[in-house]
């Protein structure tokens, strides 16, 4: 077999992450592959916002990431500056530029598209990612959306030449969601070079062509998992039982401690709201049919106005208190009618208490609607989800199937919740049990639920002391604090 000249494309950092990368470039080298790892993360135009360990004044990297990828393939051809072709840069950003002028939602985003480039998809996440709202005024921040553009380009041009120049047959990219990463995958499937997508698991890492933003391919691995694991289903439900009950534990962020319960005398159903960022810019596999989730929330209040049977509980994510004061003062102002009750993010009311007492969930996409068909509630949700095709929730396509289940939901056989129930365990399952272990590596669990720090490749230490790691904090706050004027929210 042939040598193929291979890539990877390092921006984050982080212990875990670049661990994955090492891992991943040591496997590319035993396989005896020709191997180049760009560590580009540094010198971005606009910062990149998981580069902090490799940051330094000059953009030069530490020494000890060079160790440790010479560790890991030692006649890989190493690179931490990339070039660019300025002229073609600055002639795609006076096309962006113009197309940008009838462009003012994210969500519009979508259309910017020039010769086979479509940067939108790119700078709607990173938009969103910074500012934590997908309903900012792209006109109010159109300087901020250049910056990013620009930052996007350049590196899709640099990816561009070095895939050229090297005759790099396949590619290796961080999560793909990010705007750097997004622009070098988006560069290789232009010039048809193989992309594989990695990501980290707790303590795992996988690798996808699809990438980990395709929900339906999503929910596939999920439920190939459950199905070939040599377990039984009640060894399963066992093992995924554990992250059902870190989501009810103190572990979890989001707990409400001291907790107050929830008094209502009457039949209600509650509407979880939820933000997830990650799926903007995932437009053609994220669809919200019956409209957006504020839209949705009027509707079912007016629906519920109507009748007397149900009240409705709408509760407010906590995480909505992290947002732009103007999207807190949307929802918290939300008009409600009769038979609608607003529960604010900042209320100690506790989430599992309202679950336990209502009907059923009603949900836009929040996690706990997983948690609701595990606890044999039934579950409607409104958009797509990373979980709508699990078999736990029901997916309307009308408002007229919407009305229908909630006159309905109430009768569920115990049977049929049960298996949503079983059904639901796939998730927490594939959370335990999915990618690949990483066998060079020495990871430790951090307080952080979920989240695992690399201590050392093939015993070569990753992590700097705090010295030196402190001050690659405050280079990447001063990055970031040239674009203050900008990177200010309302």
């Amino acid at each position: 077999m042939s040598k193929a000249n291979v890539a990877i494309y390092q921006f984050a950092t982080s212990s875990i992450h670049f661990a994955a990368s090492l891992e991943i470039l040591y496997k590319e080298n035993l396989s005896g592959n020709n191997t180049s790892f760009c560590l580009w993360g540094q010198k971005t135009f606009f910062p990149t916002r998981m580069s902090v360990s490799g940051e330094s004044i000059f953009g030069i990297p530490p020494r000890r990431f060079k160790k440790l990828i010479r560790k890991a393939s030692p006649n890989v051809n190493f690179e931490f500056n990339f070039t660019f072709d300025y002229d073609w840069v600055e002639y795609m950003l006076g096309i962006f530029k113009n197309q940008l002028k009838t462009i003012e939602k994210i969500s519009d985003l979508g259309s910017l598209k020039y010769d086979n480039i479509s940067p939108g998809a790119a700078l709607a996440n990173e938009i969103t990612s910074i500012s934590k709202s997908s309903e900012l005024n792209l006109h109010t921040h159109r300087k901020l959306v250049i910056i990013i553009l620009r930052s996007y380009l350049e590196i899709f041009s640099a990816a561009s030449k070095h895939i050229e120049s090297k005759n790099i047959k396949r590619v290796h990219v961080y999560n793909g969601r990010f705007l750097h990463e997004r622009a070098i995958w988006d560069a290789a499937k232009i010039l048809k070079c193989e992309v594989i997508i990695f990501e980290t698991t707790r303590n795992r890492y996988q690798q996808r062509i699809e990438g980990f933003h395709d929900r339906e391919n999503n929910q596939n691995v999920m439920k190939k998992i459950w199905e070939e694991s040599h377990f039984t289903e009640s060894e399963k439900v066992n093992i995924a039982s554990k992250w059902f009950d870190e989501m009810r534990s103190d572990i979890n962020p989001f707990k409400i401690k001291n907790a107050k319960y929830y008094q209502n005398p009457n039949k209600f159903f509650v509407y979880y709201s939820n933000s997830d960022d990650e799926i903007v810019g995932f437009w053609e596999k994220w669809s919200e049919p019956l409209g957006g989730q504020y839209d949705c929330v009027l509707r079912l209040i007016e629906f519920f106005a109507k009748q007397e049977k149900y009240e409705l509980v709408v509760r407010l994510h906590p995480n909505l208190l992290n947002k732009p004061t103007s999207l807190i003062t949307k929802w918290q102002s939300i008009p409600t009618k009769k038979n609608s009750h607003i529960i604010l993010p900042s209320e100690k009311i506790s989430s599992y208490d309202l679950l336990e007492k209502s009907v059923g969930t009603i949900t836009f996409g929040s996690t706990i609607g997983i948690e609701s068909a595990y606890y044999t509630k039934p579950v409607l949700v409104l958009a797509d989800t990373k979980f709508d095709e699990l078999g736990i929730a029901d997916k309307p396509k009308t408002w007229g199937e919407v009305e229908d289940w909630l006159s309905r939901a109430e009768n569920f056989s115990p049977t049929t919740l049960h298996d949503r129930k079983i059904k639901s365990c796939i998730f927490g399952f594939y959370l335990d049990q999915c990618g690949n272990i990483f066998p060079n590596t020495h990871l430790e669990e951090t307080d952080v639920p979920g989240a695992w720090n690399a201590v050392s490749f093939l015993n070569l230490s990753i992590n700097e002391n705090k010295i030196k790691f402190n001050y690659r904090k405050i280079v990447s706050k001063y990055k970031f604090w040239k674009f203050r004027n900008e990177l200010s929210f309302k």
